[in-house]
């Protein structure tokens, strides 16, 4: 009797913290702005693109990227900042009076090492903006 007990009442703890998780779970891609972004890097050789994308919930007057910064480790070394493309310095992150923005960047490496990246996308209107973050998966060149 006392294990069926607990197992209901294990059950219930259970039921109840899944239910108050999805509850309080946002989705990703929720914003005035910007619908979904998405970024990725890959590699060939020495050289990794990060290629992006967002797309606007409307027409926007600027929708893109502001800042894309490149993140290396050597060995068991800590991650360290080797490259920063930022907007309107880099050409291209951006688009004017778009709904979305398909771009890349690329960066030439040294092989052995690891890089990721992490984009910050932006989407602005006449009736304000709105940016969100998003880390890339990592590669070894």
């Amino acid at each position: 009797m006392k294990k069926k007990l607990f197992r209901i009442v294990a059950l219930i703890i259970m039921l109840g913290t899944i239910a108050s998780t999805t509850a309080n779970a946002a989705p990703i891609s929720a914003s005035e702005y910007i619908s979904s972004y998405a970024a990725v890097t890959t590699k060939s050789g020495t050289k990794l693109t990060v290629t992006y994308s967002v797309d606007g919930n409307t027409l926007m007057t600027s929708i893109g990227a502001s800042k894309i910064t490149i993140y290396e480790k050597n060995g068991s070394a800590a991650w360290k900042v080797v490259k920063t493309f930022s907007y309107p310095a880099t050409t291209g992150l951006r688009s004017s009076n778009a709904a979305s923005h398909y771009s890349s960047v690329t960066y030439t490496g040294v092989a052995g090492r690891q890089y990721y990246a992490v984009v910050e996308f932006y989407a602005g209107n006449s009736t304000g903006s709105d940016t969100k973050t998003s880390s890339t998966n990592t590669v070894t060149l």
